[in-house]
């Protein structure tokens, strides 16, 4: 979902730090964070780290052609994503960094990638869930 379907190639840090969101909790533990090489290793070679760029891709363009035929792996991608993201903005851990006087964001690599996609995401979502976070966030 997240190499498939976002707004923009993700970083490999971004691409670690969404996978690690725990939905429906206001934590965001760093240990759940895997390695890209974990990542990478675990996709049975279907994903690949650009070495130039550092982003996350599909190994070859038939995949991604093969990904949008019509194949539909996740029911609503683009309303998870943003309930991913809205949940990470949402995080104790973020709070805590935006409100520090000079916040360090490079522990929060999701951060820009959140902050600025999850409305595109969200948009024509109608889950209870994605506007209780949303409300959460504002």
């Amino acid at each position: 979902m997240w190499v498939r379907h976002p707004e923009r190639p993700l970083r490999a840090g971004e691409l670690c730090h969404a996978l690690a969101v725990q939905l429906s909790t206001t934590d965001f533990h760093i240990y759940q964070v895997s390695l890209i090489s974990t990542l990478v290793g675990s996709h049975q070679g279907l994903i690949a780290v650009d070495k130039e760029t550092s982003t996350v891709r599909l190994i070859h363009i038939t995949l991604q052609e093969y990904l949008s035929s019509g194949f539909h792996i996740f029911s609503k991608p683009r309303s998870g994503m943003a309930e991913s993201c809205l949940t990470y903005l949402n995080s104790r851990q973020v709070d805590a960094l935006l409100t520090a006087p000079f916040p360090d964001t490079q522990n929060a690599p999701f951060l820009e990638y959140g902050s600025i996609h999850w409305r595109v995401h969200a948009k024509g979502s109608s889950q209870t869930t994605d506007h209780h976070l949303r409300l959460e966030l504002l």
